[in-house]
Parts: structure tokens; C-alpha cells; sequence
């Protein structure tokens, strides 16, 4: 009978096959076990590689032969010897490294090439730019502060973003005031382009935290520090202000107090300012101290008194001034048009630095515009970086470098172009002056209206960041002095609701420097001559239109500011200085 039990665990469908007889282990079966654990083996080798099927990365591939000379060396078992031998590890990116590189192969003396890289040059590698690096730190009561490295390194090199280092239309733009808003600060950080520089505040809250997420996210950073505006204490810009009056070791403390706030920034930038930065015993202890600590300067460009630029050079600190703030109007439309003026400025003469605040309007503005900037060529950069290519003053060189181009080239430079050319010297004498009307407008505060003059090629602004005056004009043939006052001061102010208060005695008039006569004024006067009056305006500031001004005349102003007179003299160019001084005694009595 057949065993059923055995058939009902048989798998269905499957006949019984006679057991073959049982025999040994077959060569095949052995070879292919082998080949199999050889594959296995050859897997795992290649698997547990430190980078596998990733070729070495080699910054310097040298087999340098050893030499008798280095044998004795070799042999001689002293704790000496030993510390000199060379260690197979990855060179550190902290300072300068020197890499002897072997170019010719043979029995002959090695003919070596010698390869300096410093690190410092193209900045800190982004993934790890939010981390300090404690050979900058020195230790302080109040925090960390930023310091030299004893190899050299500066904050202002090792903190920077790296940039491509081409010779194109580069705009700079720093965003101040982060930190003091937090839902503004991160909008600032996630909305702005990384190439666009931050700066904080030191009265704002969680700095340190903020510092890393704008490193994190690529931007460089720089530190705000409050000086002392004009009319002090009534403009306040906030807690640790350094003053005139102070004495040096409480400004040097205050400085320090800021510069603790946090760390990772490349340089401090002015916030206000306008009397500290004008006054040499104060702002000289605090030029000298960036330089000791190896920071960058970043002048916002606010003050025409400044005397950063000529302190900086002193003291070794990287300068950078500012062109133009471009939002002092909150309005899009106004803050394109500044943006669109940096654009045209970077065209002209390589860079342009634009500095704002991080309203809500100027970020998104901002950004916007970048986007479309990049696609006409423009790159935007860190406020570092021309700095670091040039090692020059990055947004518009200082009026002593112009003027010594101006001189230098013998009348053949054109300011504001960049170019040298050739013209056959004028001789002043055979030219007129030019007859114009000068008009001083007093609030009744006894402020003076200035302007910021839009400066044009082969104009007498060209070339010059002293770009504030009052209003003036030419006079028409047939024009009577005080007429042409009242035309140009509503073609260029908008301004209507005046009183006329007097008129300066004499005519005042003043030359064109040598290298701009021919050149500004059409080339047809030496100079002006110019009748001054002073009015009292006494209607609301809206009525004020510069630019666009009503008529449809053409804009002579970008901005314009309520100023006292006396400081008059120090924010026209050097050649108009002696007419201020003129008219500000003329009218002193109506301030």
C-alpha cells in the first residue's frame, strides 16, 4: 500500500524522483565557491576605502629624491631629528603655506618650483564661515573681540566672502541696522542676496545668533558703532556712543564694548557720526585701534567732513566709502533709481557702494533689483572685495588720489571717465566768467538748503565726492540778476514760498582749476561770476522737487539736506571753497 502520509507533505504538483546516490564535492562547485569569496573580498576591500572610487585629491604631487646631504640628518636618533621629520598629514589652511613642487625628474639637483598659497586671500570656505576662529578671538570682560592672529591673518581677510575677482561692473550694497527688528533681521537674511553685506547694530538683541544664520546663509558681515552726530545729544544714535568730549580711554571702551557684541565680521562701519568723524583727536585713537585689530573701515559717505579716508591710509585700515545712500526716500520706486545710479556709477569706474537699512521696502527692492542687475553683467559683491583685489578705497577713490590724477596727467585726464586723452592746453586769460546767481535758502530754524549735485562727465563736479551746494544758475541775456534767482530756484528746487531777506554786496567770482579749463562750462569761461541772495522759505517740504523738479526741467539734484552754515565752506569742492567763506559772511547775521 502506497504511504499516503508521505504523499500529503509532498509539494503539489511535484513527482517523487529516485534519490541519487551520494557523492563527493566536484572541482566546479570548489572554483565557483572561490570565485565568489574573492568577490566578496575584492567588494569589501573597495568598500571600506577612506573615498572609494574617488581619485586622491592632491594639492602638490612631489617626489623629491633624497640626497646625501639629508642622510646624516636621517641617521642621527636625537628627539631633534625626530620632531623635523616630515608628518603625512593634510597641510593646514590656517596661514601661508609654501609647497615645494619638483618639476624635472633624473639623476641631477632637483629643479623645484615653489608654490606660496595663503589661504586669506579668497576667504573663509562658506560651510564653516559662521565659525569663529579662535587665533582671532582675544578674551574680554565684555566678550570676544576680534584681534590679529599672531601669523598675520586679519578678520578683515580671513572673515571675508570670496568673490570671482573679475574686472567687471562690481556694485557693493551693505544692509545696516540688523539685529535691532528680529522678524526684519531674518527677513533680511532669507530674502537678500548672499552677496550682499549685513551689518549689525550693537544695541540689537541675539547677535551672535544672527551673525550665524547670515554666515550660514553666505552673506559677510560688518559692525555698526554709534558716534556722534551734530547736535548731540538731541540725535542720539543709542547706548555706548563715542563723543568729542569724551577721553580716549571711554570711546576705546565703548569701541570695544561694540566690537564684543559678536564675532565673524570683517569691519565696522559708522553709525551717524558726522562731528566724531570730523574731529582728528577723536577719531584718531579710533582709526589706530581697527588697525591694531585688523579691521576694515566702511564709511556710509554721509559726511563730506569725514577724515577717515587720510586716518585709515595712516593707520594701515582697509577703507571703503560709501557713494550714495539708497534709501533716504522709502519709496520703490526712488530706491530703484539710486540702485540704477550705482549700476551706471560701477560701469564708469569699475565699483560703486550703496549703503541702506533694512526696512521691509529696501529689502524686497534690493533684491528684486539684484536678480536683474546679474543679468545685465553686473556682479553684485561683497564690501570687502575690490578691496582685497585692489587694495585701494572700493566705492570712488579719495580726492586726493583724483587730484593726483588730475595733476599727474598734465591736464589730460577727463574725471569721471577713466580715460586719458590729449587737448591743447587753454590759456584762461582769453576765456569770460560765466555770469550766474547763487541762491543761500534759510528755515526758519536757520538751516541752509543743499543739494547733492547729480555730477556729469566734463562737468566741474566730475571727478569729486564734495558734491553739496546750494542752489545756482546762469543768467539769461537779457535777465536781470534777481530774475534769474527766482527762475533757477524753481527750476532746480520747486520752491515758490520764499521771502527775499538780502543781497551779498559785490559780485563773487572764482576759476575753474587748470585741468578743467576747456574741458567744464562747455569749455567756453575760466570761471564764474556770481550775485548771491538770501531767502527765507517758509512753505511745507512737500512743495520741495528735485527729481524729478516741475516744468520738466532737467534734475541738477539727487537729494538734499537742511545743513548750518558754517559748515558750508567744507561740503562744496575745493575751487568754490573762498565763495562760501564769501557768502556765509555775507548772510552770517541771518542764521
Amino acid at each position: 500500500m502506497a504511504d499516503v502520509g508521505k504523499d500529503i507533505e509532498r509539494p503539489l504538483g511535484q513527482t517523487v524522483r529516485p534519490r541519487a546516490a551520494s557523492r563527493g564535492i566536484s572541482a566546479g562547485a570548489v572554483a565557483a565557491t572561490l570565485v565568489v569569496l574573492a568577490a566578496v573580498g575584492i567588494s569589501g576591500a573597495i568598500a571600506l576605502r577612506e573615498k572609494p572610487f574617488r581619485k586622491p585629491e592632491a594639492i602638490a604631487v612631489s617626489t623629491p629624491k633624497v640626497t646625501a646631504a639629508a642622510e646624516p640628518a636621517a641617521a642621527a636618533p636625537t628627539a631633534q631629528a625626530t620632531a623635523a621629520a616630515p608628518k603625512a598629514e593634510t597641510p593646514k589652511a590656517s596661514g601661508p603655506q609654501i609647497i615645494h613642487v619638483q618639476t624635472q625628474e633624473g639623476d641631477g639637483p632637483p629643479n623645484a618650483a615653489i608654490v606660496i598659497h595663503d589661504p586669506s586671500t579668497i576667504g573663509q570656505n562658506l560651510k564653516i564661515a559662521h565659525i569663529p576662529d579662535r587665533a582671532l578671538i582675544e578674551a574680554s570682560d565684555t566678550g570676544p573681540l576680534p584681534v590679529r592672529a599672531a601669523d598675520g591673518r586679519r578678520p578683515f581677510d580671513v572673515y571675508a566672502r570670496p568673490w570671482s575677482g573679475s574686472r567687471g561692473a562690481r556694485v557693493a550694497i551693505v544692509i545696516g541696522g540688523l539685529a535691532v527688528s528680529q522678524t526684519g533681521t531674518q527677513a533680511a537674511i532669507a530674502k537678500l542676496p548672499a552677496e550682499v553685506t549685513l551689518a549689525f547694530a550693537p544695541q540689537g538683541n541675539s547677535i551672535g545668533r544672527w551673525m550665524q544664520a547670515a554666515r550660514q546663509s553666505g552673506h559677510e558681515v560688518v559692525m555698526q558703532v554709534p558716534l556722534e552726530p551734530f547736535d548731540y545729544p538731541n540725535v542720539n544714535p543709542g547706548r555706548n556712543t563715542l563723543t568729542v568730549a569724551a577721553s580716549q580711554d571711554d570711546n576705546l571702551k565703548n569701541l570695544r564694548w561694540a566690537l564684543s557684541r559678536t564675532t565673524n565680521y570683517t569691519g565696522v562701519m559708522n553709525y551717524m557720526g558726522a562731528r566724531f568723524s570730523a574731529d582728528a583727536t577723536a577719531m584718531g585713537p579710533f582709526m589706530a585701534e581697527l588697525g591694531r585689530r585688523g579691521l576694515a573701515y566702511i564709511d556710509d559717505g554721509s559726511s563730506a567732513r569725514s577724515l577717515a579716508s587720510d586716518l585709515a591710509l595712516k593707520d594701515g585700515v582697509p577703507f571703503v566709502a560709501g557713494d550714495t545712500a539708497i534709501d533716504a526716500v522709502q519709496d520703490r520706486g526712488a530706491i530703484l533709481k539710486k540702485l540704477d545710479a550705482l549700476e551706471a556709477t560701477a560701469r564708469a569706474k569699475g565699483s560703486a557702494v550703496g549703503i541702506g537699512s533694512a526696512f521691509d521696502l529696501t529689502v524686497d527692492t534690493v533684491a528684486f533689483w539684484a536678480v536683474e542687475a546679474k543679468k545685465r553683467g553686473i556682479e553684485i559683491v561683497p564690501i570687502s572685495a575690490p578691496h582685497r583685489r585692489h587694495r585701494g578705497v572700493l566705492g570712488g577713490r579719495s580726492e586726493k588720489a583724483r587730484h593726483r590724477d588730475r595733476t599727474d596727467l598734465g591736464g589730460g585726464h577727463r574725471p569721471g571717465k577713466g580715460l586719458i586723452m590729449t587737448k591743447k592746453p587753454v590759456d584762461p586769460e582769453t576765456l569770460p566768467y560765466r555770469p550766474c546767481v547763487g541762491l543761500m535758502i534759510l528755515n526758519g530754524d536757520g538751516l541752509v538748503w543743499v543739494g547733492h549735485r547729480i555730477a556729469e562727465p566734463d562737468s566741474e563736479f566730475a571727478g569729486t565726492t564734495q558734491l553739496w551746494q546750494m542752489p545756482q544758475g546762469g543768467i539769461d541775456e537779457g535777465e536781470e540778476p534777481l530774475q534769474a534767482a527766482g527762475r533757477e530756484l524753481y527750476e532746480e528746487t520747486g520752491m515758490r514760498s520764499v521771502t527775499l531777506l538780502a543781497e551779498a554786496p559785490h559780485w563773487i567770482n572764482y576759476d575753474l582749476p587748470p585741468d578743467l579749463v576747456g574741458i567744464a562750462l562747455k569749455g567756453r569761461y575760466r570761471g564764474q561770476t556770481q550775485k548771491w541772495f538770501a531767502y527765507r522759505f517758509h512753505g511745507e517740504t512737500r512743495e520741495i522737487q528735485i527729481n524729478p523738479p516741475p516744468g520738466g526741467h532737467t534734475a541738477e539734484f539727487d537729494e538734499w539736506a537742511w545743513r548750518p552754515m558754517q559748515d558750508l565752506p567744507d561740503l562744496i569742492v575745493p575751487f568754490k571753497r573762498k565763495v562760501y567763506e564769501d557768502v556765509v559772511a555775507a548772510f552770517r547775521h541771518l542764521a
